[in-house]
């Protein structure tokens, strides 16, 4: 998915996920978050979007560890705050063709267009996460919150971006066994990214220079579903065993890669 796409679909998310911090039951759990409620999940995107500005404008990382606050006015604040001024850089950036301008980020590439992808795929997921924690049946919140084409890129982002970069700083061991990953093509989709299948990212050993992607290592098994739902298993947001889900090859091995820490 191209920068301008990422924008675009960043700031309906950020509409979306506003709208139920602001109409939702703070208290109700999220399940994806434990320990958290939807009003810890505003604070917390809210200080997200702080994190990303900084990287981005700044060119330096930032303690995000504060959560910001979870009443719902200074929550509601303090999320719009950092979504507007997160914004308003993104859309600079786009209005000077500035994608390829350099940025601190969390792993390569260190340019501006990590942030927008990062952070509308993190918008997107707590999107789900909010939705889901107001009742909405998973597979309803995955239609309202992951598009097919940004789905499948979120999985992309796991196996070249997130999982080398969890082995890299210590907080996974490489991979033993090896997870095949297939995207299925989604009815009504289209032509883009996300109705494609996608057969060829693996999961296995430390994700190397090619980022996860290593096509002649055969798998020991294979995860394959819609991109929404391939998405949310490797995030943790729904078992295996959902419907939409199918695992061909060694089970276990599957439920062994997706409960690692292959995501922060």
């Amino acid at each position: 998915m191209d920068p301008r796409t990422h924008l675009d679909g960043l700031a309906s998310a950020v509409a979306r996920l506003r709208d139920v911090l602001a109409d939702g039951d703070l208290d109700a759990p999220v399940s994806g978050c434990p320990g958290w409620t939807l009003a810890d999940l505003g604070a917390h995107v809210g200080s997200i979007y702080r994190f990303a500005r900084t990287g981005l404008v700044e060119h330096r990382g930032l303690d995000a560890k504060d959560p910001g606050p979870t009443e719902r006015e200074p929550m509601l604040a303090w999320f719009d705050e950092g979504a507007d001024a997160l914004l308003t850089a993104l859309r600079a950036i786009d209005a000077r063709g500035g994608w390829d301008e350099p940025a601190w980020t969390m792993a390569p590439p260190a340019t501006a267009a990590f942030w927008v992808r990062r952070q509308h795929h993190e918008t997107a997921l707590h999107l789900w996460d909010a939705l889901e924690s107001q009742g909405a049946d998973p597979a309803e919140a995955a239609a309202l919150a992951l598009d097919a084409a940004t789905a499948a890129d979120g999985v992309d982002e796991i196996v070249r971006m997130f999982f080398p970069r969890q082995v890299r700083l210590g907080r996974l061991a490489p991979l033993v066994d090896a997870l095949g990953v297939v995207l299925r093509p989604v009815v009504g989709a289209g032509t883009g990214a996300g109705s494609a299948g996608a057969a060829s990212l693996v999961l296995t050993g430390d994700g190397g220079a090619g980022g996860g992607s290593v096509e002649e290592t055969a798998p020991d098994a294979v995860l394959a579903g819609p991109p929404s739902s391939v998405l949310l298993a490797l995030w943790k947001r729904i078992p295996l065993d959902s419907p939409e889900l199918s695992v061909t090859g060694d089970r276990a091995v599957a439920a062994r890669v997706v409960s690692a820490a292959i995501t922060p």
